[in-house]
């Protein structure tokens, strides 16, 4: 089991400088847009891709860093009745978290999808290995991520009372763009009992990786707990290497895991976030696209909205950074 060293971490989002990308005025609305990957960058557009199986492309960064109305679609599944979640593409292969035929979510797994004559056609397993005979939460698997080879994912560990009981993140080695290999790597085992992590029936849960590397750093931006909750936020981990040893940044008393979107729910104000944060660069400023619903009555309930902020990183000594607001 790896020993987890903790630090406190000063990162802020600037609140006033918070915009939405999606929600209100001119912007695409009236949908559940959740989970935001980062930007895929070409050299024609830029798109976001969110739960739903949504797209949203603009002609360029600035278009996005400046907050213009997004053309808003819609991935085009050979199954027109398949649903998925946190969508990706990772060199032209769709990736995303789908629930298995019958219907039930304890087969949601991640699958990757072929482009073939236009429409995206789910692979017979995923990429995990084929589903358990029997029904079983263990193995459950939602968010997840691929940066240098390897994919990044949170999986369930532990069921109890036919319930999801305990949620950990993992990375583990690409084979190829639709097969896992080699053993699995821990890297962030609920060991502690942070009060962010638990969940309203009694278990814990950490879930939605999004590494990134800044400074020399690898990150890796998590949320943690209920998703429909208020305490549903964004936390940080970092490391020198990519697959670790992570150091999760937890609040001055060492605690907690720190919520580093905070100030953000409670002056905007929002819930069910800020959460699933995609931290990026762009215009060599540091960025974060992430969820949450407008708590003020303008939003419908179970509609997430995208919301972009700037971020700083600066005065790095080994994995200890300051993060500033702008």
């Amino acid at each position: 089991m790896r020993i987890f060293a903790f630090l406190t971490l000063a990162i802020s989002f600037s609140a006033y400088a918070v915009i939405p990308l999606t929600g209100t005025g001119a912007l695409p609305k009236g949908l559940d847009f959740g989970d935001p990957s980062p930007p895929k960058i070409s050299a024609n557009k830029v798109e976001v891709f969110t739960t739903g199986g949504f797209i949203l492309t603009w002609k360029n960064i600035d278009d996005l860093l400046s907050g213009k109305a997004a053309k808003l679609s819609h991935f085009k599944l050979q199954n027109a009745d398949e649903d998925i979640w946190d969508p990706n593409i990772t060199d032209g292969v769709l990736y995303g978290s789908v629930i298995d035929g019958e219907g039930e979510d304890w087969s949601r797994r991640v699958y990757a999808f072929k482009n073939v004559n236009g429409k995206w056609v789910r692979e017979p397993h995923p990429l995990s290995g084929p589903l358990p005979v029997q029904p079983t939460w263990l193995g459950h698997t939602y968010g997840h991520h691929i940066i240098d080879g390897y994919m990044f994912y949170e999986k369930v560990t532990e069921e109890r009372n036919n319930s999801p009981w305990t949620t950990e993140i993992f990375a583990r080695k690409m084979k190829d763009a639709f097969h896992l290999t080699g053993p699995e790597i821990p890297i962030l085992k609920l060991s502690q009992d942070w009060a962010r992590a638990r969940r309203s029936f009694g278990g814990k849960l950490v879930e939605g990786p999004r590494p990134f590397k800044a400074s020399g750093i690898y990150f890796i931006s998590f949320s943690a707990g209920d998703y429909t909750s208020d305490d549903y936020g964004i936390h940080i981990m970092a490391s020198k290497n990519l697959l670790g040893p992570y150091e999760p940044y937890l609040t001055p008393d060492k605690k907690d895991l720190k919520d580093f979107a905070s100030d953000i729910e409670k002056q905007m104000p929002l819930t069910w976030g800020g959460a699933r944060a995609a931290f990026f660069e762009a215009n060599n400023k540091h960025w974060a696209l992430f969820h949450g619903i407008k708590d003020d009555g303008s939003s419908p309930e179970e509609q997430r909205n995208v919301w972009l902020s700037p971020v700083t990183i600066e005065n790095c000594r080994d994995v200890h950074c300051q993060i500033k607001l702008k």
